[in-house]
């Protein structure tokens, strides 16, 4: 007999924002610094990465060359090498993946949408029917960052909507043969932060919902 103790059940978060404004956008006269909204910044193998070719920048919509800026990627740092004028909005596409090695748990929910349609006098269902499939979770833990709000407010002016992520969900760790799920078109919010008392740890929680869910193994 042997026993286990530990975070085995691994919540990986994977997307690639378009044209999404920057933490510190609209900038201030002489600004320098600006942060994408969630990071770390990743290659294409997923790598973390300080190479600013991964990423596109842009300000007031024209892209910027890439010797214009520094990219710090595991903080989704973005520094200008000449300061921005007042006003100007600083926008990135950039891919990022993250592994909620913090998580303190996290919950599934696909509902089939079934409906009992009932008639007039009569107090027991005369047929069940299909509605619309909701697909949604809920994440936790005792970390404070501001990745988690920063994926349920991306654009403070409301014109580009949130990027939608994958969810990559392994219940029994990310282990070849070992069951896991893939969640397609997620996006975020409530995003609720919980200052108890001074005895109970600080807790963040996000809620998601995805447009698909596919099962799968790992490989």
């Amino acid at each position: 007999m042997s026993a286990a103790k530990g975070w085995r059940t691994k919540i990986v978060i994977q997307g690639s924002p378009e044209d999404e404004e920057m933490q510190g956008s609209p900038a201030q006269a002489g600004q320098t610094v600006f942060y994408t909204r969630s990071f770390p910044v990743v290659d294409a193998s997923g790598n973390i990465t300080d190479d600013e070719s991964e990423v596109t920048v842009k300000k007031n919509g024209a892209a910027l060359n890439t010797s214009e800026y520094t990219l710090t990627g595991a903080t989704g740092k973005i520094e200008l090498a000449a300061g921005a004028s007042d006003g100007d909005v600083l926008a990135c596409s950039y891919s990022t993946r993250y592994a909620l090695a913090y998580g303190r748990s996290g919950e599934v929910t696909v509902d089939g949408g079934l409906e009992e349609i009932y008639v007039l006098n009569q107090r027991t269902p005369k047929e069940a029917l299909e509605g619309a499939v909701k697909i949604e979770g809920a994440l936790e833990r005792f970390f404070i960052s501001r990745d988690w709000v920063g994926k349920v407010v991306p654009d403070p002016d409301g014109d580009a909507g949130q990027a939608a992520f994958y969810v990559y969900l392994y219940p029994l760790g990310e282990t070849t043969g070992k069951p896991c799920f893939t969640v397609g078109g997620v996006k975020f919010g409530p995003w609720t932060l919980s200052v108890p008392d001074p005895d109970t740890p600080i807790t963040e929680s996000l809620s998601w919902k995805g447009t698909s869910i596919t099962p799968g193994t790992v490989s």
